[in-house]
């Protein structure tokens, strides 16, 4: 979540990716409304689900370890989304992008809130990656037991420091500003945190190729391998072909 009013972003230090505060306040009240309720009942069943989840699969999923370690680390990462970030856009829907927690306090949330939020997303691309190549060992190397629980209990820590990490820099360069009108806003300016005009755009193409574009191509030759196997019947260990189990 970055948010910050026009006057923030149109500043060519700062990044553009949030709405600007005319895009919500002066919608008809009907129409800010039903985006609360619709909006409120997107969270709760996202609470409800992801909590199912994860109570679930503690209590019933010894049989397949591995995966749902996944399917777990996938739902934790549902959940921080759904009380961090998305609360956030029911007062956005009502008042605009202005910050409306003040002092300290305000400014130590607008840089987790939105640290928080990007951390999730790129855990929840990590760990689909990571279920992948869990199901591809399975399916193609079924007698090699390559994906065992502590390598998939460490490729889920993996997959959160790597998150870390990599929105770090989005993390520092957080900060809270009053605009022009006397607004309060939450923003990020990567340039001018590693002074240098072009550093938001070098940043989110390292973000984009290696944390979407690689990870989601590396999903789709898995899963791709896995219906090739499935069809033909076959699987590779040392001992040559064998047929799947």
């Amino acid at each position: 979540m970055n948010i910050s009013s026009s006057d923030y972003a149109n500043n060519g230090t700062n990044e553009t990716t949030s709405a600007s505060t005319s895009c919500y306040v002066n919608d008809p009240f009907s129409l800010k409304l039903g985006r609360v309720i619709a909006y409120s009942v997107v969270i709760f069943a996202s609470l409800l689900g992801n909590t199912l989840i994860i109570a679930v699969v503690s209590k019933y999923g010894r049989a397949r370890k591995t995966i749902n370690l996944s399917v777990m680390n996938m739902a934790v990462a549902n959940l921080i989304i759904t009380t961090v970030y998305m609360p956030r856009l029911i007062p956005m829907f009502l008042v605009g992008s202005v910050w409306l927690v003040d002092g300290d306090f305000g400014y130590v949330l607008c840089k987790i809130i939105p640290f928080l939020h990007s951390v999730a997303i790129i855990a929840s691309v990590l760990t689909l990656l990571t279920s992948s190549l869990d199901t591809f060992c399975a399916v193609v190397f079924p007698l090699k037991h390559l994906f065992t629980t502590r390598v998939s209990r460490f490729a889920i820590f993996l997959t959160w420091v790597l998150a870390i990490g990599a929105r770090f820099p989005y993390f520092l360069s957080l900060r809270t500003k009053t605009s022009a009108t006397g607004k309060q806003t939450c923003g990020s300016s990567l340039n001018k945190l590693f002074n240098n005009k072009d550093a938001r755009d070098i940043y989110y193409t390292f973000l984009l190729v290696s944390f979407y574009a690689i990870p989601w191509l590396m999903i789709f030759i898995f899963y791709s391998t896995i219906a090739i196997t499935l069809k033909t019947g076959k699987t590779r260990d040392k001992k040559g072909l064998q047929l799947c189990v």
